[in-house]
């Protein structure tokens, strides 16, 4: 299964949703919470106006449980022309697990702004210099990385062996699924910690 279906969500009523929280997405015996951001954010893009997350505050109240169905309430705060903002609670065994805030936009859409970056990028590793980050580098089961493509820079994938706190490298979808803002939380969450 791809991204898009193992985030999708079917209505119920109003702003009431269902989804399925895989076991593919864990870290160890846990779903990623970036992916269960994910699912909240399909939810509230059924509801929203605006397409695209902007700005995504989650609280994480307890670990998902995965391979068990979900449920998502999403209350709507404000919609407007240019930004709505909601609250989107997701509950598994009657328990809720994340509480997201968050704002949408649509990114399509000029802000009357100049949108040119002026930072350069970052000095970063090829792909092909970088390693793959496995269960073995971490010390933890990953059956994310069916899912996900890490690959870290090697003077920092080792955990403990760098002298300073940062991460670098690339990460991407096994299936060469084209990145969208919507997978900015998953990506964000999913990398190897510094």
């Amino acid at each position: 299964m791809k991204f898009d279906e193992e985030t999708s969500v079917t209505r119920v009523v109003n702003n009431h949703y269902l989804s399925h929280v895989y076991g593919s997405w864990n870290i160890g015996d846990n779903p990623n919470g970036g992916y269960l951001v994910s699912i909240a954010s399909a939810a509230l893009a059924e509801v929203l106006p605006h397409p695209d997350p902007v700005s995504v505050t989650t609280h994480f109240l307890r670990p998902g449980s995965s391979d068990e169905d979900c449920e998502i309430k999403i209350d709507v705060i404000r919609t407007g022309r240019t930004l709505s903002t909601a609250r989107a609670t997701l509950s598994q065994q009657g328990k809720e697990r994340i509480v997201v805030m968050a704002a949408f936009a649509d990114l399509s859409q000029p802000a009357g702004i100049d949108a040119k970056l002026t930072m350069p990028p970052p000095d970063l590793p090829t792909r092909s210099q970088c390693v793959e980050r496995t269960g073995a580098i971490q010390g933890v089961s990953l059956p994310i990385t069916t899912r996900l493509k890490v690959l870290l820079d090697p003077e920092l994938a080792a955990p403990g062996k760098s002298e300073s706190a940062r991460m670098a490298g690339w990460i991407g979808f096994v299936d060469d699924r084209e990145p969208d803002s919507r997978c900015l939380a998953l990506f964000t969450d999913a990398f190897h910690p510094s």
